[in-house]
């Protein structure tokens, strides 16, 4: 997923950029309320992480220009102000959410992961990178070319991606994979092997690769 991400404290603004690429997801960081509101008007992305303290235009400002321009962008307010006040004002310029600093990554992440799934509550397709996913449809097409996916493939592939960002272990994976099909207690590690390989020959040129983490398992990344 591509992120913006609008904050000028450098401390705060290197330690989250990281945090947000080990979790796999693209991130652009500007510092300045004006050049993000440009950027706004020519790029479109799937979260904004918004400071409220900015130079040029303050976070509560360029929110209220993108609800404006009626553009429904999940919006994450970070705040150090912790004034009832300020947090309903952001919410009701059309904030999706608010994190109120100082705050653990961990709680970030939790954020951003509840704001995504209310974006999408019920989507029945999805689209990373170069990839459109057809849940309903169980189906994965690239370039408009439907990929041929084999019900196993398909399997491991929704594990990977409901844990996109996450390392997960060959064991995870079949325990989670068996939540939808008992018979995956039955494969062996060298099984996930060979499927994780055909699923990686399948993905390439999409923009989503599956790296292995060695010794500890595989993380679904969207390189572009």
């Amino acid at each position: 997923m591509k992120f913006l991400f609008v904050e000028d404290d450098d401390v705060i603004g290197s330690s989250v950029v990281r945090s947000i690429q080990r979790e796999g997801h693209q991130i652009t960081w500007l510092k300045d309320g004006l050049q993000a509101d440009a950027q706004l008007l020519i790029q479109r992305y799937d979260l904004v992480i918004l400071d409220l303290g900015l130079p040029g235009l303050d976070g509560l400002q360029i929110l209220q220009r993108l609800r404006e321009r009626h553009d429904k962008t999940p919006v994450i307010l970070l705040t150090a102000r912790d004034e009832l006040a300020d947090r309903l004002q952001g919410l009701n310029t059309g904030a999706d959410d608010y994190v109120t600093k100082p705050f653990e990554f961990d709680e970030l992440a939790a954020r951003i992961r509840s704001v995504m799934r209310r974006a999408q509550p019920n989507s029945a397709k999805v689209r990373i990178g170069k990839l459109l996913i057809d849940f309903d449809g169980r189906a994965i097409s690239l370039n408009d070319k439907s990929l041929d996916l084999s019900p196993r493939e398909w399997g491991f592939f929704c594990v990977l991606q409901r844990k996109m960002g996450q390392v997960v272990s060959k064991g995870k994976l079949i325990e989670l994979l068996a939540e939808t099909d008992a018979t995956a207690l039955e494969i062996s590690d060298s099984t996930v092997e060979v499927f994780i390989y055909r699923l990686r020959k399948k993905l390439e040129g999409s923009g989503v690769e599956i790296h292995t983490v060695r010794g500890f398992g595989y993380i679904l990344k969207q390189i572009n």
